[in-house]
């Protein structure tokens, strides 16, 4: 198998670290140190996968069909790329009727991703919950229409066919 394009890898690093020094993906806790910088490794590898899809997908549609695993180089190519990473994640202010979403795994059923379609939003500003419709029958879930609470998903599609990073609100705990 190819090894995927470094180039890439170190837009997805920059775009995933920027956006944790910013804030978001707390639970990978991200900070630089004296000494380079500070995470948790596990989280932080599973909070960089929806990146690293986002640019296959877009290298795919743009400029190469071998998506990450170009053998091309040219930072001119990866320009619109590297601003399109560079946007703040997706929160739900962005979520619309008829999006495909990602959604967290079920770790019992499989450790592959949950795909679906946004039906409603309605229940969303009051309880987190977003309806789904045309969700994918596939690794052992079900093509049932339901529903998911905001915070399971991972990224969204949006009307130009780009994928982006997602980050639901949190709730505030006792100790903030």
């Amino acid at each position: 198998m190819a090894n995927y394009n470094k180039a890439i890898e170190q837009l997805v690093r920059t775009s995933w670290e920027t956006h944790a020094l910013q804030g978001f993906w707390k639970k990978a806790n991200f900070e630089k140190t004296d000494h380079g910088c500070s995470f948790m490794l596990y989280e932080r590898v599973e909070l960089e996968k929806p990146y690293y899809f986002i640019a296959h997908e877009w290298l795919k549609k743009h400029v190469d069909p071998a998506g990450i695993y170009t053998k091309k180089r040219s930072e001119k190519l990866f320009a619109p790329l590297a601003a399109m990473l560079q946007q703040s994640p997706w929160s739900e202010n962005d979520l619309r009727i008829g999006q495909k979403v990602w959604l967290l795994p079920i770790r019992e059923i499989s450790t592959k991703y949950r795909r679906g379609e946004i039906g409603e939003i309605d229940m969303l500003e009051s309880d987190s919950i977003v309806d789904l419709i045309n969700c994918a029958e596939e690794y052992g879930y079900s093509d049932s229409y339901g529903s998911c609470y905001s915070l399971e998903i991972v990224i969204v599609k949006d009307a130009d066919g780009n994928w982006h990073p997602f980050e639901a609100k949190k709730e505030a705990t006792k100790d903030e």
